[in-house]
């Protein structure tokens, strides 16, 4: 094994040991496993239940997307794949990784399952935009102004949305193609195609309000684990304070060297975020490890069982498309 290998698998996991250490000093471990088994079977069903609605959507949009004739269960299995894997690598590049390399097998090239993938993270940051803005006119008890997040997400909204249609109005194809064709090979092209294709109105709407409803389904779910472990009463209030909460958590995401699997920084960027947010709290970092716990066991259990599914050698085995 190369020294590059050994260290993009050490330096994560030793990331994850150290903030482990920092915040669990005097937490033992009978405490985190009671915790995990004291979740109620309602909470734990309704997320279970919303992750799976959030999957079947998902794989809707891919679909969408894609216009081919694709079995529409393989493709859901490729999406529970491609969320298990969202964590392993910086800025999701194990799921486009995943994702366009199990669509290869159905068929599908490369570079297309690639567009089509980065078109839906431009999806995705308009969707949370939009869904943050409208939480917003919920009555909110934050301890900093609500203007200013309110201007704050009209900026996101504005920019990203600023970007996409730029993107998909200049005729940027030819110049990325020939500046980066010979190491992406034809991936722009497909990806101003894309764009370009749901830039306009028919399609731009619905798919825009078919991405809110994944990312509503997504804050739910997570909403509902932490009402269980919490015991906190549930209330449109707390759940739109939770989703500002659990949306600036995932920032984390973007650091360049992470915790293994996510864990440790996502645990920490959980603690800052809630001891802001509700410093009522007694030890967000706990609560935010056991919601991890749960996503993590749940959804890498998903993805495992579907990826021995789609590798499972069918009787008519798909044949790649000219």
């Amino acid at each position: 094994m190369s020294a590059k290998r050994v260290l993009s698998w050490s330096i994560p996991l030793l990331i994850t040991l150290l903030l482990f250490l920092l915040f669990l000093r005097s937490t033992p471990p009978r405490e985190i496993l009671s915790g995990l088994l004291s979740l109620p079977w309602n909470c734990l069903l309704l997320y279970l239940s919303l992750s799976l609605g959030g999957g079947f959507l998902r794989a809707i949009r891919f679909r969408w997307l894609l216009k081919r004739p694709l079995p529409f269960f393989r493709l859901f299995l490729i999406t529970l794949v491609q969320n298990c894997t969202a964590d392993l690598l910086p800025a999701r590049s194990a799921s486009l990784l995943f994702y366009s390399g199990l669509l290869r097998k159905e068929g599908i090239e490369i570079e297309k399952g690639s567009g089509d993938f980065l078109v839906i993270l431009l999806f995705d940051l308009l969707s949370l935009a939009l869904f943050l803005g409208l939480l917003t006119l919920v009555p909110l008890n934050l301890p900093f102004p609500l203007p200013r997040l309110r201007a704050l997400l009209l900026l996101l909204g504005l920019g990203s949305l600023g970007i996409f249609f730029l993107l998909s109005s200049l005729p940027l194809t030819r110049v990325v193609s020939r500046l980066f064709g010979s190491r992406f090979g034809s991936l722009p092209t497909h990806f101003f195609v894309v764009l370009k294709e749901n830039s306009r109105l028919p399609l731009f709407g619905p798919l825009l309000l078919l991405s809110l409803a994944i990312r509503a389904t997504k804050y739910l779910s997570l909403y509902a684990l932490f009402v269980g472990f919490s015991n906190l009463p549930p209330s449109p209030a707390g759940g739109a304070l939770f989703s500002i909460g659990i949306a600036a958590t995932e920032l984390s995401s973007l650091l360049p060297v992470q915790g293994l699997a996510g864990f440790g920084t996502w645990e920490t960027a959980f603690h800052l975020v809630f001891s802001l947010l509700a410093p009522e709290h007694p030890n967000p970092f706990i609560t935010g490890l056991l919601i991890h716990t749960v996503t993590q066991l749940w959804e890498y259990l998903l993805g495992l069982l579907s990826f021995g599914i789609l590798l499972w050698p069918s009787r008519h085995p798909s044949s790649p498309s000219p």
